[in-house]
């Protein structure tokens, strides 16, 4: 009988050493499904949080590229109407040295040939004053 109770003594320890390396087995397994299906959700909740801020940051900019928009409308609308009324007055002006610069064109041709005239007018007198003497 003794001889009966150490072979179910032996075979109750043999079965609890199978039992417990079944079960280190199916709890190293469980740990990695458990591993597994967190870093799974803080990836997705990771994800979730980036696509947030994602989109927070696309409204934010939209915010800021409609602001420069209406910055821009109206230094184009203000400063386009000084930049019209100063272009404007430039041509005036160009239009006014142009004419201004006809006249001087005219006035050195006049001054040209009066300086020819007297040029001749100078010989003649010249050419008569060795006549008379």
């Amino acid at each position: 009988m003794e001889e009966m109770f150490a072979q179910l003594k032996e075979f109750i320890t043999k079965e609890n050493e199978k039992l417990c390396q079944n079960l280190e087995v199916r709890e190293a397994r469980l740990e990695a499904r458990l591993e597994e299906r967190l870093a799974t959700k803080l990836g997705a909740k990771f994800e979730q949080e980036l696509d947030k801020k994602i989109e927070e940051l696309k409204k934010e900019t939209k915010q800021e590229m409609q602001e420069i928009r209406e910055a821009l409308f109206v230094l184009e609308h203000e400063h386009g109407r000084k930049i019209d009324a100063i272009y404007d007055a430039l041509m005036i002006h160009q239009e006014k040295n142009d004419k201004m610069s006809e006249n001087i064109g005219i006035l050195d041709k006049r001054t040209e040939k009066n300086e020819m005239n007297i040029f001749n007018h100078e010989k003649r007198i010249s050419a008569l004053e060795t006549v008379n003497s």
